[in-house]
């Protein structure tokens, strides 16, 4: 089984400004292509009130961010599809972090969608890419037994995590809500049910 990581921000910290020092597209590759950064790729800055409120994971302008903690679950189940790049963490009351956070930058994107059976909107224009989804079914037959945390090729903005790396995040403390099984996602509602029943929240 596998699971969507959703973005999230606890209610009890302020939520950062990405200062957007680094470009949407690296010149002559997309930077969710799973493929290596150049060594020019600029280091990302996120601003934020005080140092100490970003979580263990989470998701800016695309990226994929962990602590060293949870990039060491990754290499202890023996994902190695991956590269990491600095994040520097600068508070507006002072101070910056610059080694609690990497970029995860998660490399050979793997295709496992199964076409036939998810629902989803294409653009209409050349390449036709996919714009929503509504109903997510893989073929997990064409996900290699190694990779455990990857970018789906034909929607590249999601990012897909296995359960035995689920079950060690959880065990460590992150919300389970952060992790929304394959089979529920669905762009046009991305949180987990679980998620705003905690909150007593209602999706808008």
């Amino acid at each position: 089984m596998y699971f969507v990581i959703q973005y999230y921000w606890p209610d009890d910290r302020s939520e950062p400004f990405v200062k957007a020092i680094e470009p949407l597209g690296v010149p002559g590759m997309s930077k969710f292509a799973g493929k290596p950064f150049p060594a020019s790729f600029p280091e990302m800055r996120i601003i934020i009130y005080q140092l100490g409120q970003m979580p263990d994971i989470c998701i800016q302008n695309c990226h994929l961010c962990m602590t060293p903690d949870c990039i060491s679950r990754l290499q202890e189940v023996g994902e190695t599809h991956f590269e990491t790049w600095p994040v520097r963490i600068v508070a507006q009351t002072g101070g910056e972090d610059a080694e609690s956070l990497r970029i995860v930058n998660l490399l050979d994107n793997v295709s496992c969608m199964d076409m036939e059976k998810s629902q989803f909107k294409l653009d209409r224009s050349p390449p036709h890419d996919i714009l929503k989804i509504r109903r997510l079914v893989l073929d997990e037959s064409r996900i290699p037994a190694d990779r455990h945390l990857f970018r789906m090729a034909e929607f590249e903005t999601v990012f897909l995590i296995s359960e035995p790396l689920r079950d060690l995040f959880v065990a460590d403390g992150l919300p389970a809500f952060l992790f929304q099984p394959s089979h529920e996602f669905d762009t046009e509602m991305p949180y987990d049910p679980e998620r705003w029943a905690l909150e007593g929240k209602k999706p808008e």
